[in-house]
Formats: C-alpha cells, sequence, structure tokens
C-alpha cells in the first residue's frame, strides 16, 4: 500500500473535481447549485489537506511498525 502516493491521487483528484465543478458552473446557475456548492464543496480543499496530512502521518507510523518488525 502506498499512502504518501495516495494522499497525491487525492490532491489531484480534487483539483479535478474544482475544474469540472467550475465548468458546471458555467451553465448551471440557481440556489440549488449554491446549495450543492457550500454543502460538499466550500470545505472540501480544508478536508481534503487535513487527510493528506492524516495519510502521511499514518505512513509514518506503519513505516516504524514495518521496521520495527524486521
Amino acid at each position: 500500500m502506498n499512502l504518501t502516493g495516495a494522499a497525491a491521487n487525492l490532491a489531484q483528484s480534487l483539483k479535478e473535481l474544482r475544474i469540472e465543478w467550475e465548468r458546471t458552473s458555467g451553465y448551471w446557475r440557481d440556489a440549488k447549485h449554491d446549495e450543492f456548492d457550500r454543502k460538499y464543496l466550500e470545505n472540501l480543499p480544508a478536508d481534503v489537506s487535513r487527510a493528506a496530512i492524516v495519510i502521511k502521518e499514518i505512513a509514518a507510523v506503519l513505516d516504524k511498525v514495518h521496521k520495527d518488525c524486521e
């Protein structure tokens, strides 16, 4: 399991999502769009950032456990 790669993949997926959301915003602009943005996307960058930090911390712990078991 490559957790560092998973964290990078998560960050890349967020970038792609934001690009597609901006594209969607060009033709979908109503109260439901704004509600979806606030409810699901507004805090997503901060959530992904925190998740990446935790993923890296878990990777470090797993590396230590692996080395300790050798």
